[in-house]
């Protein structure tokens, strides 16, 4: 970013001097100008991350909307730019976790573990309930609705900085599940049920809570 600003402040010196030799209109130097300023202030505010986010957004889309055979042929070199552009740090952590929740919601669960997980390794990164709930629900979706020691790992990291965390909870309820812990179950899920905002959510959760009752009881 150095050179870039050199380079722009070195443009604009030449550019300069050709006024005062030539005596060229003034108005369309400025003109020039602005443009010069304007391409400077997009490189210097993230405009090369912007530019990866917006080309890896449309190859993603590319790749879903292909045929099953097409995405076979793609599969390989959308991972390969995905690891590329996250190794060079060309995209920034609201990017990685803006692609990763998109997947998420889209059931694209192996992609977006890969944002996921770039995102809580960078160096900058804030630890987030929200994140470490997602990643672990997505993790999950992504192994069949199975839980893995890493999925159970995001999940206590995600309760140790909100006991509250709804759809962790949610996530512990099912682990209680799998362990036969029914009523510990219960009472995880009647806990999560509380803090959820959405009554979508709400309807949803009423509906295992109603299940696991049910399966208590035989």
């Amino acid at each position: 970013m150095l050179v870039f600003s050199i380079f722009i402040i070195y443009i604009t010196l030449i550019t300069l001097f050709v006024i005062k030799k030539n005596k060229i209109q003034v108005k369309a130097i400025l003109s020039l100008l602005i443009v010069i300023s304007s391409i400077s202030v997009y490189f210097l505010t993230g405009g090369t991350k912007n530019l990866a986010y917006l080309e890896l957004n449309k190859k993603i889309s590319e790749y879903y909307l292909a045929s099953e055979e097409k995405k076979e042929e793609k599969r390989g070199g959308l991972e390969y730019e995905i690891k590329k552009l996250v190794s060079q740090n060309d995209l920034g952590a609201d990017q990685l976790y803006s692609l990763a929740s998109k997947l998420r919601i889209e059931s694209k669960f192996n992609v977006a573990n890969l944002f996921f997980e770039s995102l809580i390794r960078q160096k900058n990164f804030i630890s987030s309930e929200k994140v470490f709930a997602e990643y672990a629900q997505n993790l999950y979706l992504s192994r069949g609705a199975k839980f893995s020691p890493k999925v159970e790992i995001l999940l206590n990291r995600s309760l140790e900085i909100n006991p509250n965390n709804a759809p962790a909870l949610t996530l512990k309820g099912l682990k209680l599940i799998d362990e036969n812990k029914y009523e510990e179950s219960l009472n995880v899920m009647n806990k999560a049920y509380k803090y959820l905002n959405s009554e979508a959510d709400k309807r949803e959760l009423a509906k295992l809570i109603e299940l696991i009752n049910k399966r208590k009881n035989q």
